[in-house]
């Protein structure tokens, strides 16, 4: 993609298992990252037994118990910085358009993946935490094999924030993202 669009190099955003993607991506092409934005995520992010049989079965229970423990409290009694927007239902919308079985394959690459720890390693940019403080699905104390790794690296903590921090808060999220891209 870099190649096809004439860039030289490029920065990487991903959240939760985006950023085991983003991760694995940096760490192939080297030098051609320049920084790295890593959003909800942790070395490891294995995912509950009854969401992933849930999400295999195409059970509307998985959409349930993702918007349960996604979302911090204050996002699911309202919370929105914006008047009339429902957070948690509009995840709920969103997850609800995915064809039967695809959030539990989802899930189950996202509990697979076990490469986190290797690509940090090989890692030669700027790496960005984001994390949400109040996070039920990746907790920042998750980070630290990742942390151990790295040189240059920073820490964003959004207080009263769950897994859901786009949404949650946009402004703070991209306030964060803008210190490395």
């Amino acid at each position: 993609l870099l190649d096809a669009a004439g860039a030289g190099t490029a920065s990487l955003v991903g959240h939760s298992m985006g950023a085991g993607v983003a991760i694995e991506a940096a760490a192939r092409l080297g030098e051609r990252v320049s920084a790295i934005a890593l959003c909800g995520t942790a070395a490891r992010m294995p995912v509950n037994d009854a969401l992933l049989q849930a999400g295999h079965s195409g059970d509307h229970m998985a959409i349930d118990m993702i918007t349960e423990w996604g979302f911090d409290r204050r996002a699911q009694t309202g919370g929105s910085s914006m008047p009339g927007l429902w957070m948690t239902g509009a995840g709920i919308r969103l997850l609800e358009r995915a064809p039967k079985g695809l959030i539990g394959v989802d899930l189950q690459a996202s509990n697979d993946y076990q490469g986190a720890v290797a690509a940090a390693g090989k890692l030669c940019c700027k790496v960005l935490f984001v994390a949400g403080d109040q996070d039920k699905m990746t907790p920042a104390k998750g980070l630290g094999p990742l942390i151990d790794l790295l040189q240059d690296h920073e820490i964003v903590v959004i207080p009263g924030c769950g897994h859901m921090m786009m949404v949650e808060y946009p402004g703070k999220t991209l306030d964060a993202l803008r210190k490395v891209l």
